[in-house]
């Protein structure tokens, strides 16, 4: 049975891909699927997640009606589920439809629940998203107090996401480190369990060579006498019947009495018969006859 919910997750994280590419039509494409997918197992959190990506997809394109759908729907899902992360990306991406639409109440009370939202679960990047969404509308208000106080906050963001980006790559630095030692020591482990491994490998090897030969050399052997005893049974066959139609080739030409008398001493006594009757006849094609006759 395939994995649905893992082939939906592929799906969106395809669509994420081409998103960031720039490709929104293949983007739209594997969004589409997933949510299709995802609305046939009714997950619902999967759901209010890939109307998010859809709604920034259209926010990108410019189609501020149908981001504002997707957006719309989603945050309805994800107020039920409580998933403030994708909640804050929602009303960011709300208040970016607001303000392109020049709908400014609406865009500042979109970008304040989302840095609230973020600011609940410490997520910097959307909190700056909503200072900087709250800067752009407090600066074409004109209300330049308010402009420069989110300006602030999201340089301050800024400097946070450095630091902790900076903080993240000592410590993938000092991780890499520390795992090449243990690499290194694990290898010579491995390099000498390796070579006793092949001693006992070679050793094996060469014991089981040993058998095999003397296997094949058995098994030849074998062949071999039970050819020649083949052959010994086939020759004695052919000498058999070779005696056997010797002997009834001397029964059709003499009386058995004689016959036997030559089988015996390979000689014959002289007989004397006083009345002898001799028969002189020709049998047509006698010749061709006697050469089919076995």
């Amino acid at each position: 049975m395939r994995d649905r919910k893992g082939e939906a997750g592929s799906h969106a994280n395809l669509g994420r891909v081409y998103a960031r590419m720039g490709q929104y039509d293949l983007a739209m494409k594997y969004f589409q699927e997933s949510l299709r997918i995802k609305e046939e197992l009714h997950f619902v959190a999967g759901i209010g997640s890939v109307l998010v990506d859809m709604g920034q997809v259209h926010l990108e394109r410019g189609a501020l009606q149908q981001s504002m759908d997707h957006f719309t729907r989603a945050l309805t899902i994800l107020e039920e589920k409580h998933d403030r992360l994708k909640l804050a990306t929602a009303l960011n991406g709300m208040g970016k439809v607001y303000l392109a639409s020049k709908a400014y109440s609406e865009a500042v009370r979109a970008f304040d629940r989302a840095l609230q939202q973020a600011g609940q679960i410490c997520n910097l990047l959307e909190q700056k998203q909503a200072c900087d969404g709250l800067f752009e509308v407090y600066r074409t208000q004109g209300r330049k107090d308010k402009a420069l106080h989110f300006l602030e906050r999201s340089r301050a963001l800024d400097a946070e996401l450095d630091a902790q980006e900076t903080a993240m790559l000592l410590q993938r630095m000092e991780f890499e480190n520390v795992q090449q030692v243990v690499c290194a020591q694990q290898s010579e482990e491995e390099r000498k369990a390796q070579a006793a491994y092949l001693t006992a490998v070679q050793a094996k090897n060469r014991t089981k060579n040993i058998y095999l030969m003397a296997g094949i050399v058995a098994v030849l052997v074998a062949l071999g006498l039970w050819s020649r005893l083949s052959y010994i049974r086939r020759s004695k066959r052919r000498l058999e019947r070779e005696k056997d139609r010797s002997e009834r080739l001397l029964l059709n030409i003499l009386p058995a009495q004689i016959a036997q008398e030559l089988k015996d001493r390979g000689e014959a006594e002289p007989r004397n018969y006083e009345d002898v009757s001799i028969l002189f006849t020709d049998f047509k094609e006698f010749t061709q006859t006697s050469e089919r006759m076995q």
